[in-house]
């Protein structure tokens, strides 16, 4: 026979308040968790911009020749961009097999996860150009645009979060692409 008080284990009561405290604890933490994984999303997303655009400028500077960075669909960034060494002049993508001059360098998938891509000064680009001295010019409505520094980039953001997520690339004069951070400021999303 086994005495009432040698039992253990949990009462119902201590139960009860135990997933109380639980479900107070996820609901507090649950919102920041989602503000993380989209500030990451975005964070990652301008990186692998960043990255390409920077490989960008550098092969421009060792083949000596313009190296375009573009939409790959032609339209949307939205699509994933593709790196090429441009030798016509044209900045559509005209891959040639016979001849190695105009071929893909990098190319990236499709941006996932929620993230827009929007221009910083409308129209977005359709194409983004290094010279081989380095320096960056874009296409815009098939007119070749100089950078202006202090509002030409690229914008990403997720709104799905309040505050929204947002980053934003400068194109600078001299090529260099600065990613700048715009969670607590005025710039609104895409």
């Amino acid at each position: 026979m086994v005495k009432r008080g040698a039992l253990s284990g949990f009462t119902l009561i201590e139960m009860l308040i135990v997933i109380t405290i639980a479900s107070i604890l996820l609901a507090i933490g649950i919102p920041s968790f989602r503000e993380l994984v989209a500030d990451q999303r975005v964070r990652s997303e301008a990186s692998n911009f960043s990255s390409a655009f920077a490989f960008a400028r550098a092969e421009a500077a060792k083949r000596g020749r313009r190296v375009v960075v573009r939409p790959v669909d032609g339209a949307s960034w939205q699509s994933g961009w593709i790196v090429f060494a441009n030798a016509d002049g044209n900045p559509a993508f005209t891959q040639d097999p016979a001849n190695d001059a105009e071929r893909t360098l990098l190319q990236n998938a499709a941006i996932q996860g929620g993230v827009s891509v929007c221009a910083v000064a409308l129209p977005i680009p359709a194409a983004i150009i290094f010279s081989p001295d380095g320096r960056i010019s874009t296409i815009v409505n098939n007119a070749a645009q100089s950078t202006n520094a202090d509002n030409d980039g690229l914008k990403l953001s997720i709104d799905t979060v309040n505050p929204p997520k947002i980053r934003v690339l400068y194109f600078g004069l001299s090529g260099r692409v600065n990613v700048v951070n715009a969670n607590n400021t005025a710039e609104g999303p895409c």
